[in-house]
C-alpha cells in the first residue's frame, strides 16, 4: 500500500511540475477514476448544523451548485489520529480556502454516533459532517478501496465528479494541485 501511495505521489509531482491545463494533468493522474460520478452515503445523520455558518452549509443531498467545488473528506471518527487530523483540516481551511466556490463536507464513520459527535464537539469542528449509518458506505458505493487514505479525500465539480484523490489538508504538493484545478 506505501508503494502505491509512493507511486502516485511521483506521478503528482512529475506531473504537476508540467506546465499543462490542471484538468488536463488532474485527468492523467487519475486514469479512469477521473470524471466518475461519485454516490455519497445516502443513510446518513447531519451532525453538527449548530456549529456550521451559513456559507459553508452543504445541501447534502443535492450537491450541484452551479460552478462550485466540493472536498469530501472522510474519517474515522473512533480514531484519535483521524480527529486530530480533523482538527489541522479545519485550521488549514480557515487560512487557506476563502474561495467561495469551493464547499467542503466531511463524512464520519464510526461505530455509532456518539463517537463522531464527541470527536467534532472535542475541537468545536465548523465544516458540515455527516455520520454515515451504514459503517464503510461511501468506499462500497464508490468502489473504493477500504483502508487506502488515498481515497479519503476527494475533489468533485458540480455534477458530483470526481476530479482528484488527494491528501489535501497535509500533503503541499496535492494542495497545489486542488488549488490549480479551482482556480481555472
Amino acid at each position: 500500500m506505501k508503494r502505491i501511495a509512493k507511486s502516485f505521489s511521483t506521478i503528482i509531482l512529475i506531473i504537476a511540475s508540467c506546465k499543462t491545463d490542471p484538468f488536463v494533468k488532474a485527468k492523467a493522474t487519475m486514469g479512469s477514476w477521473y470524471d466518475k460520478k461519485i454516490s455519497l452515503p445516502e443513510q446518513v445523520e447531519y451532525l453538527n448544523p449548530y456549529l456550521v455558518s451559513k456559507k459553508d452549509v452543504v445541501n447534502y443531498g443535492k450537491l450541484s451548485d452551479k460552478n462550485t467545488f466540493y472536498v469530501i473528506h472522510y474519517f474515522d471518527a473512533g480514531c484519535d489520529k483521524c480527529v486530530g487530523d480533523l482538527k489541522n483540516a479545519q485550521a488549514k481551511i480557515k487560512s487557506l480556502y476563502q474561495d467561495k466556490r469551493v464547499k467542503f463536507l466531511f463524512i464520519a464513520d464510526a461505530p455509532n454516533n456518539y463517537f463522531a459527535k464527541k470527536a467534532i464537539g472535542s475541537i468545536h469542528f465548523q465544516y458540515p459532517v455527516y455520520y454515515e449509518k451504514r459503517p464503510n458506505s461511501l468506499h462500497l458505493k464508490n468502489h473504493f478501496p477500504i483502508g487506502d487514505p488515498l481515497y479519503n479525500t476527494f475533489l468533485m465539480d458540480d455534477k458530483s465528479q470526481l476530479l482528484l484523490f488527494g491528501a489535501v489538508f497535509d500533503n503541499q504538493l496535492a494542495e497545489k494541485f486542488y488549488q490549480e484545478l479551482i482556480s481555472k
